[in-house]
This record gives structure tokens, sequence and C-alpha cells, in this order.
């Protein structure tokens, strides 16, 4: 499970801080930077990825360094630009180092899904956050969910703490706890 995320000049996101439980919710509106947030998560662990693109620095500024760290489990996954070039550490802990460093690999699944209310009836809602609760709560998997859609926040009135908004503040994407 990622339990934090920090994020540095990557894309429209020059400063991110982010806390993470079983079911994250991210919302927004479009263009404001939901989908960059997914491409951080991916990157820590696309192992094939050696490079990053001008247009992955924030502002296309390559001077300033990428970083992508998180909190795995009890490990602390790390990527970052050196030039060009992604750079790659993983810190594990102690008993969980030999699996970690042998194959790189997270012990819970992770889903990301962007929309999935995209195309359901408003009604049918209520069916996708319950499968999502279902799912987060009761296996070992940890989802994100993106989402523009106000549906989706009536079902977590009284679970304010798994939403996250997103907005953009003088062209920087800005996260912010729902209840905060």
């Amino acid at each position: 499970m990622i339990k934090t995320l920090k994020i540095r000049n990557f894309r429209s996101i020059a400063k991110a801080d982010l806390k993470f439980g079983k079911l994250n919710i991210i919302i927004g509106k479009n263009q404001v930077g939901k989908t960059n947030l997914f491409k951080a998560v991916k990157l820590l662990f696309d192992k094939e990825r050696t490079s990053f693109k001008k247009e992955d620095f924030f502002n296309q500024d390559t001077h300033n360094s990428i970083l992508i760290e998180a909190i795995v489990d009890n490990s602390v996954y790390k990527v970052y630009s050196n030039g060009y070039n992604i750079v790659r550490e993983i810190t594990a802990s102690i008993e969980t180092s030999e699996d970690i460093k042998s194959n790189l690999n997270i012990k819970a699944d992770i889903i990301l899904k962007k929309g999935p209310e995209n195309f359901v009836h408003p009604r049918k809602i209520r069916d996708i956050v319950d499968n999502l609760t279902d799912i987060a709560y009761n296996t070992s998997s940890q989802i994100f969910v993106i989402t523009y859609s106000p549906y989706f926040l009536d079902f977590f009135k009284e679970r304010t703490e798994e939403v996250i908004t997103v907005r953009k503040v003088k062209g920087e994407t800005v996260f912010s706890k729902l209840k905060e």
C-alpha cells in the first residue's frame, strides 16, 4: 500500500505531499492535473521506462530535478531525474529487503481507475462506489479513482478523508483533502 507520496517538478505538479488510505477518490475539473498523479504513481513501478521527456518537467524546465518518492508498505521507492535519465532507488525495510531487492515487486495490488462512472446512469454510481469500497476494505488492494463527477462525492459525505480535491492555482496542480 502506498502510504505517502512526494512529487516535485513533475508535469503540472511543482510540489505535492500526499497521504493515502485504502480507497482514494481524486476529484477535480478537466485539465487540472489528476492524471499526472496517476502518471507519477505508474512511473514508480515502471522498470521499462529509462528516461524523462521535456514535458515531464514542471513548466518544461529541465534545470529543476524531478522527484517522485513513496513509502510503500515499509519501503521507500524513489524515482528522480539525472538530466533526462531516470534514476531509481529502493530502500527496503529489514523484513522485506530481500523480496523487494530481488524482484522489485510490491506486496499488495494497487488499482488505478480513471472515470469508473463514465457512461453509467447516475443511479448506478452507488453500485460502483459499493464495489470499490468492498474491494478496498476486504482485500489487500489499494484503490485510486480519478473522477470529475460531482455525483461521486454524494457517496462520500461521511467519508471525506477518502477524497482528495485537485485544482490549478497559477498554473500549478494543487491537492488537498476534502475535509481541509
